[in-house]
């Protein structure tokens, strides 16, 4: 993911932070957040949430590299690279919007990878294909297809796949902040 330095160096400054405010939030050491502000380290997902939390801005325009369409093509959604991931995350919203969205698509060979979220946003997950088994609140619920969760914001969650076959979801994301990070400056290239 190249850029996604660049953009995580230009919110730490207009927050006013230095690398190592964002380490003491994050855990993060020092030198892992230089490197990755000069682009020399990718982030991990979990690494990159925590990056987001800490800097109260959404992994999305993080890595979205486009300017705002309302409309975007199931052939042109933006795929993300996760490093050391075989599920697949599509962006279904582009640019910076009040809702934002990606479809999660775990493989029907995936059964073990579980995604750990926990963001500063409302939250809604829904089952589009497959099952899907996910824990917060101290509760477990396994969601079939056409069932919806609702997550308030920082609430940790665990998701993972249940069962033989693909899943697929959506998770579709509310940011009452809405505020400009400028995106059209920024250009990001994945995969």
């Amino acid at each position: 993911m190249s850029a996604v330095g660049a953009k995580i160096k230009k919110i730490r400054k207009q927050r006013k932070m230095t690398l190592q405010d964002l380490a003491n939030f994050t855990g993060l050491s020092v030198g892992y957040l230089s490197n990755l502000e000069r682009d020399l380290t990718n982030p991990t997902l979990i690494n990159l949430q925590q990056i987001c939390d800490a800097l109260q801005v959404n992994v999305v325009d993080i890595i979205s590299q486009t300017s705002g369409e309302t409309v975007v093509r199931r052939d042109q959604r933006q795929e993300l690279f996760v490093p050391n991931s075989s599920i697949r995350y599509q962006l279904l919203t582009a640019g910076r919007h009040s809702m934002r969205g990606m479809s999660v698509i775990i493989d029907a060979d995936n059964s073990d990878e579980e995604i750990l979220w926990g963001h500063f946003e409302d939250e809604m997950l829904i089952v589009q294909k497959g099952s899907l088994e996910i824990e917060f609140g101290g509760e477990q619920y396994i969601l079939e297809e056409g069932d919806c969760a609702y997550i308030a914001p920082n609430t940790p969650h665990k998701i993972r796949k249940h069962g033989a076959g693909e899943c697929t979801f959506l998770w579709v994301i509310s940011d009452p902040k809405a505020y400009s990070l400028e995106e059209s400056a920024y250009q990001l290239v994945t995969k």
